[in-house]
């Protein structure tokens, strides 16, 4: 087992472990307010700053402090959302799934951490690392990478480079 090995399984064991404690209603909301959070701000952003007081100067950081205020908004009463539908859950005896099924996500999401790690490590000489080529782990995680390269930007795309590419 090299330090790629470790890394891995750490990164998995932490995201496994937060959607347990955290339950798969919380870490769906959670995703979800995030992404909603974004389109929302950027959308309103714009009407946020005209709100706030003429001293927010210049227009850029209006904009900016706009778009945070909307972010921030969005996120809490979304969480508020994820928190009651989890109280509900409890109430319903769902708990234990819940946080099961929260387990898989983070497992899901500790992946694709890993996975977009090892794209960007692709970018890098560590893939020629003893501790790379030598790991247990890096061989999947490469072939999930190189799967993911239809969607990766031209100039990413050229330039990711394993052993074998």
């Amino acid at each position: 087992m090299t330090w790629f090995d470790i890394a891995v399984l750490a990164i998995l064991g932490v995201s496994m472990l937060l959607g347990l404690l955290r339950g798969l209603v919380k870490e769906l909301v959670s995703l979800v307010a995030w992404i909603a959070a974004f389109f929302v701000a950027r959308q309103f952003a714009p009407s946020a700053a005209v709100l706030l007081p003429a001293a927010v100067r210049p227009d850029p950081v209006r904009y900016a402090v706009g778009f945070v205020l909307v972010l921030i908004a969005v996120l809490l009463v979304l969480w508020i959302i994820g928190f009651l539908m989890t109280e509900l859950l409890k109430a319903g005896g769902l708990s234990g799934t819940n946080r099961a099924l929260g387990a898989l996500f983070g497992l899901a999401r500790g992946a694709v951490i890993v996975t977009i790690a090892v794209v960007l490590g692709g970018l890098t000489p560590l893939p020629q690392s003893v501790g790379w080529r030598n790991a247990w782990l890096s061989p999947p995680f490469e072939q999930i990478a190189r799967s993911a390269k239809p969607w990766l930007p031209d100039v990413v795309r050229a330039n990711i480079r394993y052993d074998e590419d």
